[in-house]
């Protein structure tokens, strides 16, 4: 039988808000990251941010209404 590869990481990322060094769970346009995450960000150079667990949950919770509204198809 074939078997599955995955692609190996050698080097995780880094959750991109300050004061975190936990190992990163997701990336986030950083335009959508900037005003939802209370803690701010190291750095806005690059055009992803990545988030670990907590703080994408935290993300989650406060885009949910824009993320519903733009699912649905309504301009606020």
């Amino acid at each position: 039988m074939a078997e599955l590869h995955h692609k190996v990481q050698e080097d995780t990322e880094i959750c991109g808000i300050k004061g975190c060094n936990k190992p990163a769970l997701r990336s986030v346009a950083t335009k959508k990251v900037t005003g939802n995450v209370t803690s701010g960000l190291k750095s806005d150079d690059g055009r992803r941010t990545h988030l670990c667990k907590e703080h994408y949950k935290e993300y989650k919770r406060k885009t949910r209404d824009e993320r519903i509204t733009d699912t649905l198809g309504w301009k606020r």
